[in-house]
């Protein structure tokens, strides 16, 4: 139990030294050690691409743990908590495999050395710090459950690349003990668009903003409509009062989204987004629910 908490520790040595004052001046001469360090990064980066997601998190950890520049160790974090998630992924896949294997009741060896391997996979992310575990609202699906990592790049690491990355993602999901979920209110997802477009002014993520918050008005349109009567709760008292606002909010976000869909970053403009535009126009349903589940 004590190792699952080692990096947390180191974390907080890192945070409290940057508190310190002790951040590397751009103009200081780069050293051996540091080019170094560089080098570990890109070897990071390379594994983590080719799919060694275990090799690759614990060159960026020990990155984070020995770099002095704050950018490098927001981007180590970054990408340790991606290999991370990218390692559940490839563990639901190997367990969706179970299945099919049982399906067929052929006696094989196949399922009991495959679930050896992950136990033994599992047990290695732990030990450097990384809480892949079995979610307890689902049927044995694997989850990150690191929430500092994501927590300590929006507030700590903020001003850099990565921690503006992150709370891009985090518009539309929430930080819970059984990893990333999917946002399901509109409003909440709205509030955080706005604080994003006020916290980056020039961020290269705005258009894709604008599109997450036409999506999340659209929502909001769409629950208003007659229709959608036991959808109207995720409305406020202001938007049941003025649904007109709601719709002209969509069009808006929409209409500079689509003028801007070139620019686009993390997100696509598809036919589903030029129908929705047309049918808010039309003041008609847009038959399509992006967040508000079903």
């Amino acid at each position: 139990m004590k190792e699952d908490f080692r990096f947390e520790f180191r974390l907080l040595a890192v945070v409290l030294s940057l508190a310190a004052g002790n951040v590397p001046s751009i103009t200081q001469t780069v050293d051996p050690k540091a080019n170094a360090i560089l080098s570990l990064m890109q070897h990071g980066r390379d594994l983590q691409q080719k799919g060694d997601f275990l090799s690759a998190c614990r060159i960026l950890r020990f990155v984070t743990d020995h770099s002095k520049d704050s950018s490098t160790q927001a981007e180590a974090i970054y990408r340790s908590l991606s290999c991370g998630d990218g390692a559940v992924s490839v563990l639901n896949v190997q367990r969706s495999a179970f299945y099919h294997l049982r399906v067929l009741q052929i006696d094989s060896t196949l399922e009991a050395e495959m679930s050896r391997t992950q136990k033994e996979q599992v047990a290695a992310f732990r030990r450097i710090g990384v809480p892949i575990t079995l979610s307890r609202y689902s049927d044995g699906t694997f989850a990150n459950t690191d929430t500092i990592s994501r927590q300590l790049l929006t507030k700590v690491y903020r001003h850099t690349p990565f921690g503006e990355l992150t709370a891009f993602e985090l518009i539309e999901y929430e930080v819970s003990p059984e990893g990333l979920v999917g946002a399901t209110d509109p409003n909440v997802i709205i509030k955080r668009s706005l604080a994003f477009l006020t916290d980056y002014p020039h961020s290269t993520y705005s258009n894709d903003v604008h599109l997450i918050l036409g999506q999340a008005f659209q929502d909001l349109w769409t629950c208003s409509l007659p229709d959608m009567i036991d959808y109207s709760d995720v409305l406020t008292a202001s938007q049941k009062a003025d649904p007109e606002q709601v719709r002209q909010e969509a069009i808006q976000h929409l209409e500079l989204a689509r003028q801007s869909r070139d620019r686009l970053v993390k997100r696509k403009w598809d036919r589903y987004h030029d129908e929705g535009l047309d049918s808010l126009r039309a003041k008609q349903h847009t038959h399509i629910l992006y967040y508000v589940p079903c």
